[in-house]
């Protein structure tokens, strides 16, 4: 086969038959597509890795790829530098597409904002009764940038916690059978381990408790739970 081939005028199912056709030949190679209009969706859906370039032909490519760039000039510090040691210089994302779906959608999103609009740190009786409680909104001190970067560098620290505790203790080890665990299942252990951190960082800061925060907390850990059925 050969080493590089140049295509002009190609529709956008005749790009989609080059990635399928060198995927098909050659198994053992990673196909990269990237493109920046509607007409470049195909290609990058067939491919391993699909790279989608921000534009003004629309959002199309974006919606469509596994990573997004404002410009061409930027692929290769995203391919030669960001978590390249740990995916061996492959682009390989981490998690499985389907995990950021339903992380968003039903494992984390909904006892968020139940906990955002129904938690209650005081009584609504102890706040009439104590009204100088309201002095530290007027002071700023409960929400500032110092706290906003307080929690950001928290969730940095936790994500980094979590994905070098679960790469040093599953990443190198072997299984039953002399084979290693592998790319997606590390990345299941790391997005399970996510999903626990999570629920804990609630169970901690949530100071009231109602039957509808329980319920969805419930549905959230079962719907995780079922996903491995």
């Amino acid at each position: 086969m050969a080493r590089s081939v140049i295509a002009c005028r190609v529709s956008p199912k005749q790009k989609t038959e080059i990635v399928e056709l060198v995927r098909r030949l050659d198994k053992d190679k990673v196909t990269l597509a990237i493109g920046d209009g509607a007409n470049d969706v195909g290609m990058i859906q067939a491919a391993h890795v699909g790279m989608g370039i921000v534009s003004l032909e629309g959002q199309e490519a974006k919606l469509a790829s596994d990573y997004c760039i404002g410009q061409f000039r930027f692929l290769g510090r995203l391919m030669l530098t960001y978590w390249a040691f740990f995916s061996a210089f492959s682009g390989q994302p981490l998690l499985d597409p389907w995990m950021g779906g339903l992380y968003n959608l039903l494992l984390a999103s909904l006892p968020l904002i139940v906990f955002g609009i129904f938690d209650q740190e005081l009584t609504a009786e102890y706040a009439l009764a104590f009204p100088e409680m309201y002095s530290k909104g007027q002071s700023n001190t409960a929400y500032n940038f110092r706290v906003f970067l307080s929690w950001i560098l928290s969730a940095i620290w936790q994500s980094a916690v979590v994905f070098f505790v679960c790469f040093w203790g599953f990443g190198d080890i072997p299984q039953a059978g002399g084979q290693m665990l592998g790319m997606w299942a590390f990345g299941t252990v790391v997005f399970s381990v996510v999903i626990f951190t999570v629920h804990v960082m609630l169970l901690v800061y949530q100071s009231s408790w109602t039957k509808l925060s329980a319920s969805l907390f419930f549905v959230s850990f079962a719907t995780f739970a079922s996903s491995y059925l």
